[in-house]
């Protein structure tokens, strides 16, 4: 039942190719969670440190995002219809930052006209400390 695939001289069946993919295991080894935040999903486990758009508390303090979509612990996986009723990820805010300088420059020629924007996008940095279901 095993497929194999040749690439150059080396031989690999479908079986150790998933073996290998190390995020595939360590996702069902681990406690994982979908949150939305900041207009974007993430993928997340207890541990992992992310950067989102600025978000109001102190260096140090815990807040809780409630949009979890998903929440899969060693196999077990709950889905929302849109949200995981009464699921919650825990993160400790570790620092506020700032992204990289983003330059918007706009000329019309032979008008005399150009426009030079900057702009830098306010973050933080957030860690997992615990995801609840």
């Amino acid at each position: 039942m095993s497929e194999s695939t040749t690439s150059g001289s080396k031989t690999e069946t479908a079986e150790n190719l998933s073996t290998n993919d190390n995020l595939g295991t360590d996702l069902l080894a681990t406690k994982v969670a979908i949150v939305k935040t900041s207009g974007r999903q993430f993928l997340l486990s207890e541990g992992v440190e992310f950067e989102v758009n600025r978000i109001e508390g102190e260096v140090g303090e815990t807040v809780s995002l409630s949009d979890v979509l998903l929440i899969s612990d060693k196999g077990d996986t709950k889905v929302g219809q849109p949200l995981v009723s009464g699921a919650a990820v825990k993160v400790e805010i570790m620092r506020h930052t700032r992204g990289p300088k983003l330059i918007s420059y706009k000329k019309i020629r032979r008008r005399g006209k150009e426009w030079k924007k900057g702009h830098r996008q306010d973050l933080t940095r957030l860690k997992v400390t615990s995801i609840e279901a």
